[in-house]
C-alpha cells in the first residue's frame, strides 16, 4: 500500500476507525426527537405538522439562509416571510403577528442564536436551526428544533427534529428513494475512504456519486424518515467525542493562525463554532484565498451561495469556511495553519 492521499475538507468519508465508534453512546434523546432523511425534509415535516396541529399560517425565515431549504418548503400551504437578518448585521428584529405562526432562528456557524430577534405574540412559536451546533441541542429552550446531521457527522443521510419541551412531533414514513440515496451516499463515502488510503484512484467517480445523491435530496421526499442504514451508523458513532475533537482543533487553529489586515477570523475562544470561518474585506481577496487553498488540496466551502438581499450577498461574497473536524489530528491542523499562514506572509 502506498502513502495516504493528503487532502482536507469536502465530503466526509466513511468512518471506520474504532476510536470514533461507540455503540453504547447515546447522544440524541430518542423520546424527544425523530430522524428524517435530511434537515430540509425534517423542517418540511415539522411545518406541515404545525399547519395541521397549531394552525400556522405564516413561517418567518431569515434572509441570510440556505435557500435550498426555503425552496423545499414552498409547496406547503403556508405564507413564507423572510425577515432581514444575517449574523454580521445583528440588527433588532421584531415579529408582530395576528395569527398563529412560527419563526425559524438560526445558529449561524455555531456561534449562537441571536438574542436580538423578538417575538411579540404569544401564538408565534419558535423553531431553532441547530445544523451548525449539534452540541446545542440538549440545551435548546425553543418549542421545536431541527438540524441536518450530515454537516457535522460522517453519515450518508440524516436530519433531526426535536422538542425539549416534549411537544408532539411528526413521525414521517418509509421511502424507497430515500433508501437508494443512503446507499449511494454510503458507497461514495466508502470509495472516498479507499481513495484516501491510496486503494482507489478514480476520484471523479465517487465525486459524481456524492453530487448526484445531493441533487436527489432536493426531491420531494418531505416526509421520508431516515433509512435504517444511516440510523445504524448514527447510533454507532461517539458523537460527543467527534464534536469535542473539533472544538480542540479550533482552539489549536486560533493559537496558530495569523491573518493579515484584509481578513478577520470570526471564531473566538468563547465561540469556537462549527469550523474555521474567515471574512475578507473584498470578494477578490476571498477568492484569492479560496483558489490558493484548493491548489494546496484544502477544500473550503461558501456558506451560503445564491443570497439575494444586498447585505447578505456582501456576506456570502466575503466569507470562507474551512473544515477543522475530527478527521484531522493536531499535526494535520498545524499543516493547514501553516499553509494558510504562508498565503498571508507572501
Amino acid at each position: 500500500m502506498g502513502k495516504r492521499v493528503r487532502e482536507f475538507g469536502s465530503d466526509f468519508n466513511l468512518c471506520t476507525d474504532q476510536k470514533w465508534l461507540d455503540s453504547n453512546s447515546s447522544f440524541f434523546n430518542s423520546e424527544a426527537s425523530h430522524f428524517f432523511l435530511s434537515g430540509r425534509a425534517a423542517l418540511y415535516a415539522l411545518i406541515e405538522f404545525g399547519i395541521k396541529k397549531h394552525g400556522w399560517i405564516k413561517v418567518y425565515l431569515p434572509s441570510f439562509y440556505c435557500h435550498e431549504v426555503t425552496d423545499y418548503i414552498k409547496s406547503l400551504s403556508i405564507e413564507i416571510i423572510n425577515y432581514t437578518y444575517n449574523p454580521l448585521n445583528d440588527i433588532k428584529v421584531e415579529v408582530f403577528d395576528t395569527g398563529p405562526s412560527v419563526i425559524v432562528k438560526v445558529d449561524y456557524f455555531g456561534f449562537g442564536i441571536s438574542r436580538n430577534i423578538h417575538i411579540n405574540q404569544e401564538n408565534t412559536l419558535v423553531i431553532e436551526d441547530l445544523t451548525h451546533n449539534l452540541s446545542g441541542i440538549k440545551n435548546s429552550t425553543s418549542d421545536y428544533g431541527f438540524a441536518s446531521l450530515r454537516k457535522e457527522l460522517p453519515i450518508p443521510t440524516g436530519g433531526l427534529i426535536f422538542s425539549n419541551k416534549n411537544k408532539e412531533l411528526p413521525k414521517g414514513s418509509l421511502n424507497t428513494v430515500a433508501n437508494d440515496i443512503a446507499q449511494r451516499k454510503l458507497t461514495a463515502m466508502h470509495l472516498k475512504t479507499m481513495y484516501l488510503e491510496n486503494k482507489f484512484s478514480d476520484k471523479p467517480f465517487f465525486r459524481t456519486l456524492f453530487l448526484d445523491a445531493e441533487v436527489d435530496f432536493e426531491s420531494s421526499l418531505a416526509n421520508a424518515i431516515n433509512p435504517e442504514l444511516s440510523n445504524a451508523i448514527i447510533n454507532g458513532l461517539n458523537i460527543s467525542k467527534i464534536l469535542k475533537v473539533k472544538k480542540d482543533n479550533l482552539k489549536l487553529i486560533l493559537d496558530q493562525l495569523v491573518v493579515d489586515e484584509n481578513f478577520t477570523i470570526l471564531n473566538t475562544y468563547a465561540n469556537l463554532g462549527f469550523g474555521l470561518v474567515l471574512k475578507a474585506k473584498t470578494q477578490k481577496q476571498r477568492n484569492n484565498l479560496k483558489d490558493y487553498l484548493i491548489k494546496n488540496l484544502i477544500f473550503p466551502a461558501i456558506l451560503w451561495p445564491h443570497q439575494y438581499e444586498e447585505i447578505d450577498v456582501a456576506l456570502e461574497n466575503t466569507i470562507l469556511f474551512i473544515h477543522s473536524d475530527f478527521r484531522y489530528n493536531k499535526n494535520q491542523i498545524t499543516q493547514i495553519c501553516q499553509k494558510i499562514n504562508l498565503f498571508f506572509n507572501n
